[in-house]
């Protein structure tokens, strides 16, 4: 009965020592599958950033590169402006000119009237 009883007892140890490691084993592969969730959430944490500051570079390159375009076509536009004021202002100088001459010769042929005016009247 007692060598039984040691038997029972050596059989229900075997089994509580592998319960035991059993359960130790679990526990580590819980802590390393924790380990390995928080090493991915890192890593993800990490790549999203990364793509997020990729994605606000890639923003601000366009939005340079729209700021370039514009900056080119304002200077299209300033340089079209500045022929077209001198186009204009040419043209203004001429059409200055043009008057000043019909004056000039109104004020000849006022005086030519005139003249013959005091010629008639002297004669």
């Amino acid at each position: 009965l007692e060598q039984e009883k040691n038997q029972k007892g050596g059989i229900i140890a075997k089994y509580e020592k592998e319960r035991k490691t059993i359960l130790k084993k679990q526990e580590e592969d819980a802590k390393d599958s924790s380990r390995k969730v928080t090493e991915l959430c890192r890593q993800l944490a990490e790549t999203l950033a990364n793509s997020e500051q990729y994605q606000q570079e890639h923003e601000d390159s366009m939005y340079e590169q729209k700021i370039t375009d514009l900056q080119t076509k304002l200077e299209v536009m300033q340089t079209q402006l500045s022929e077209a004021q001198e186009e204009l202002s040419g043209e203004l100088r001429k059409s200055e000119q043009h008057i000043s001459t019909v004056q000039d010769k109104i004020s000849s042929c006022e005086r030519q009237i005139l003249s013959l005016i005091g010629d008639l009247e002297y004669k």
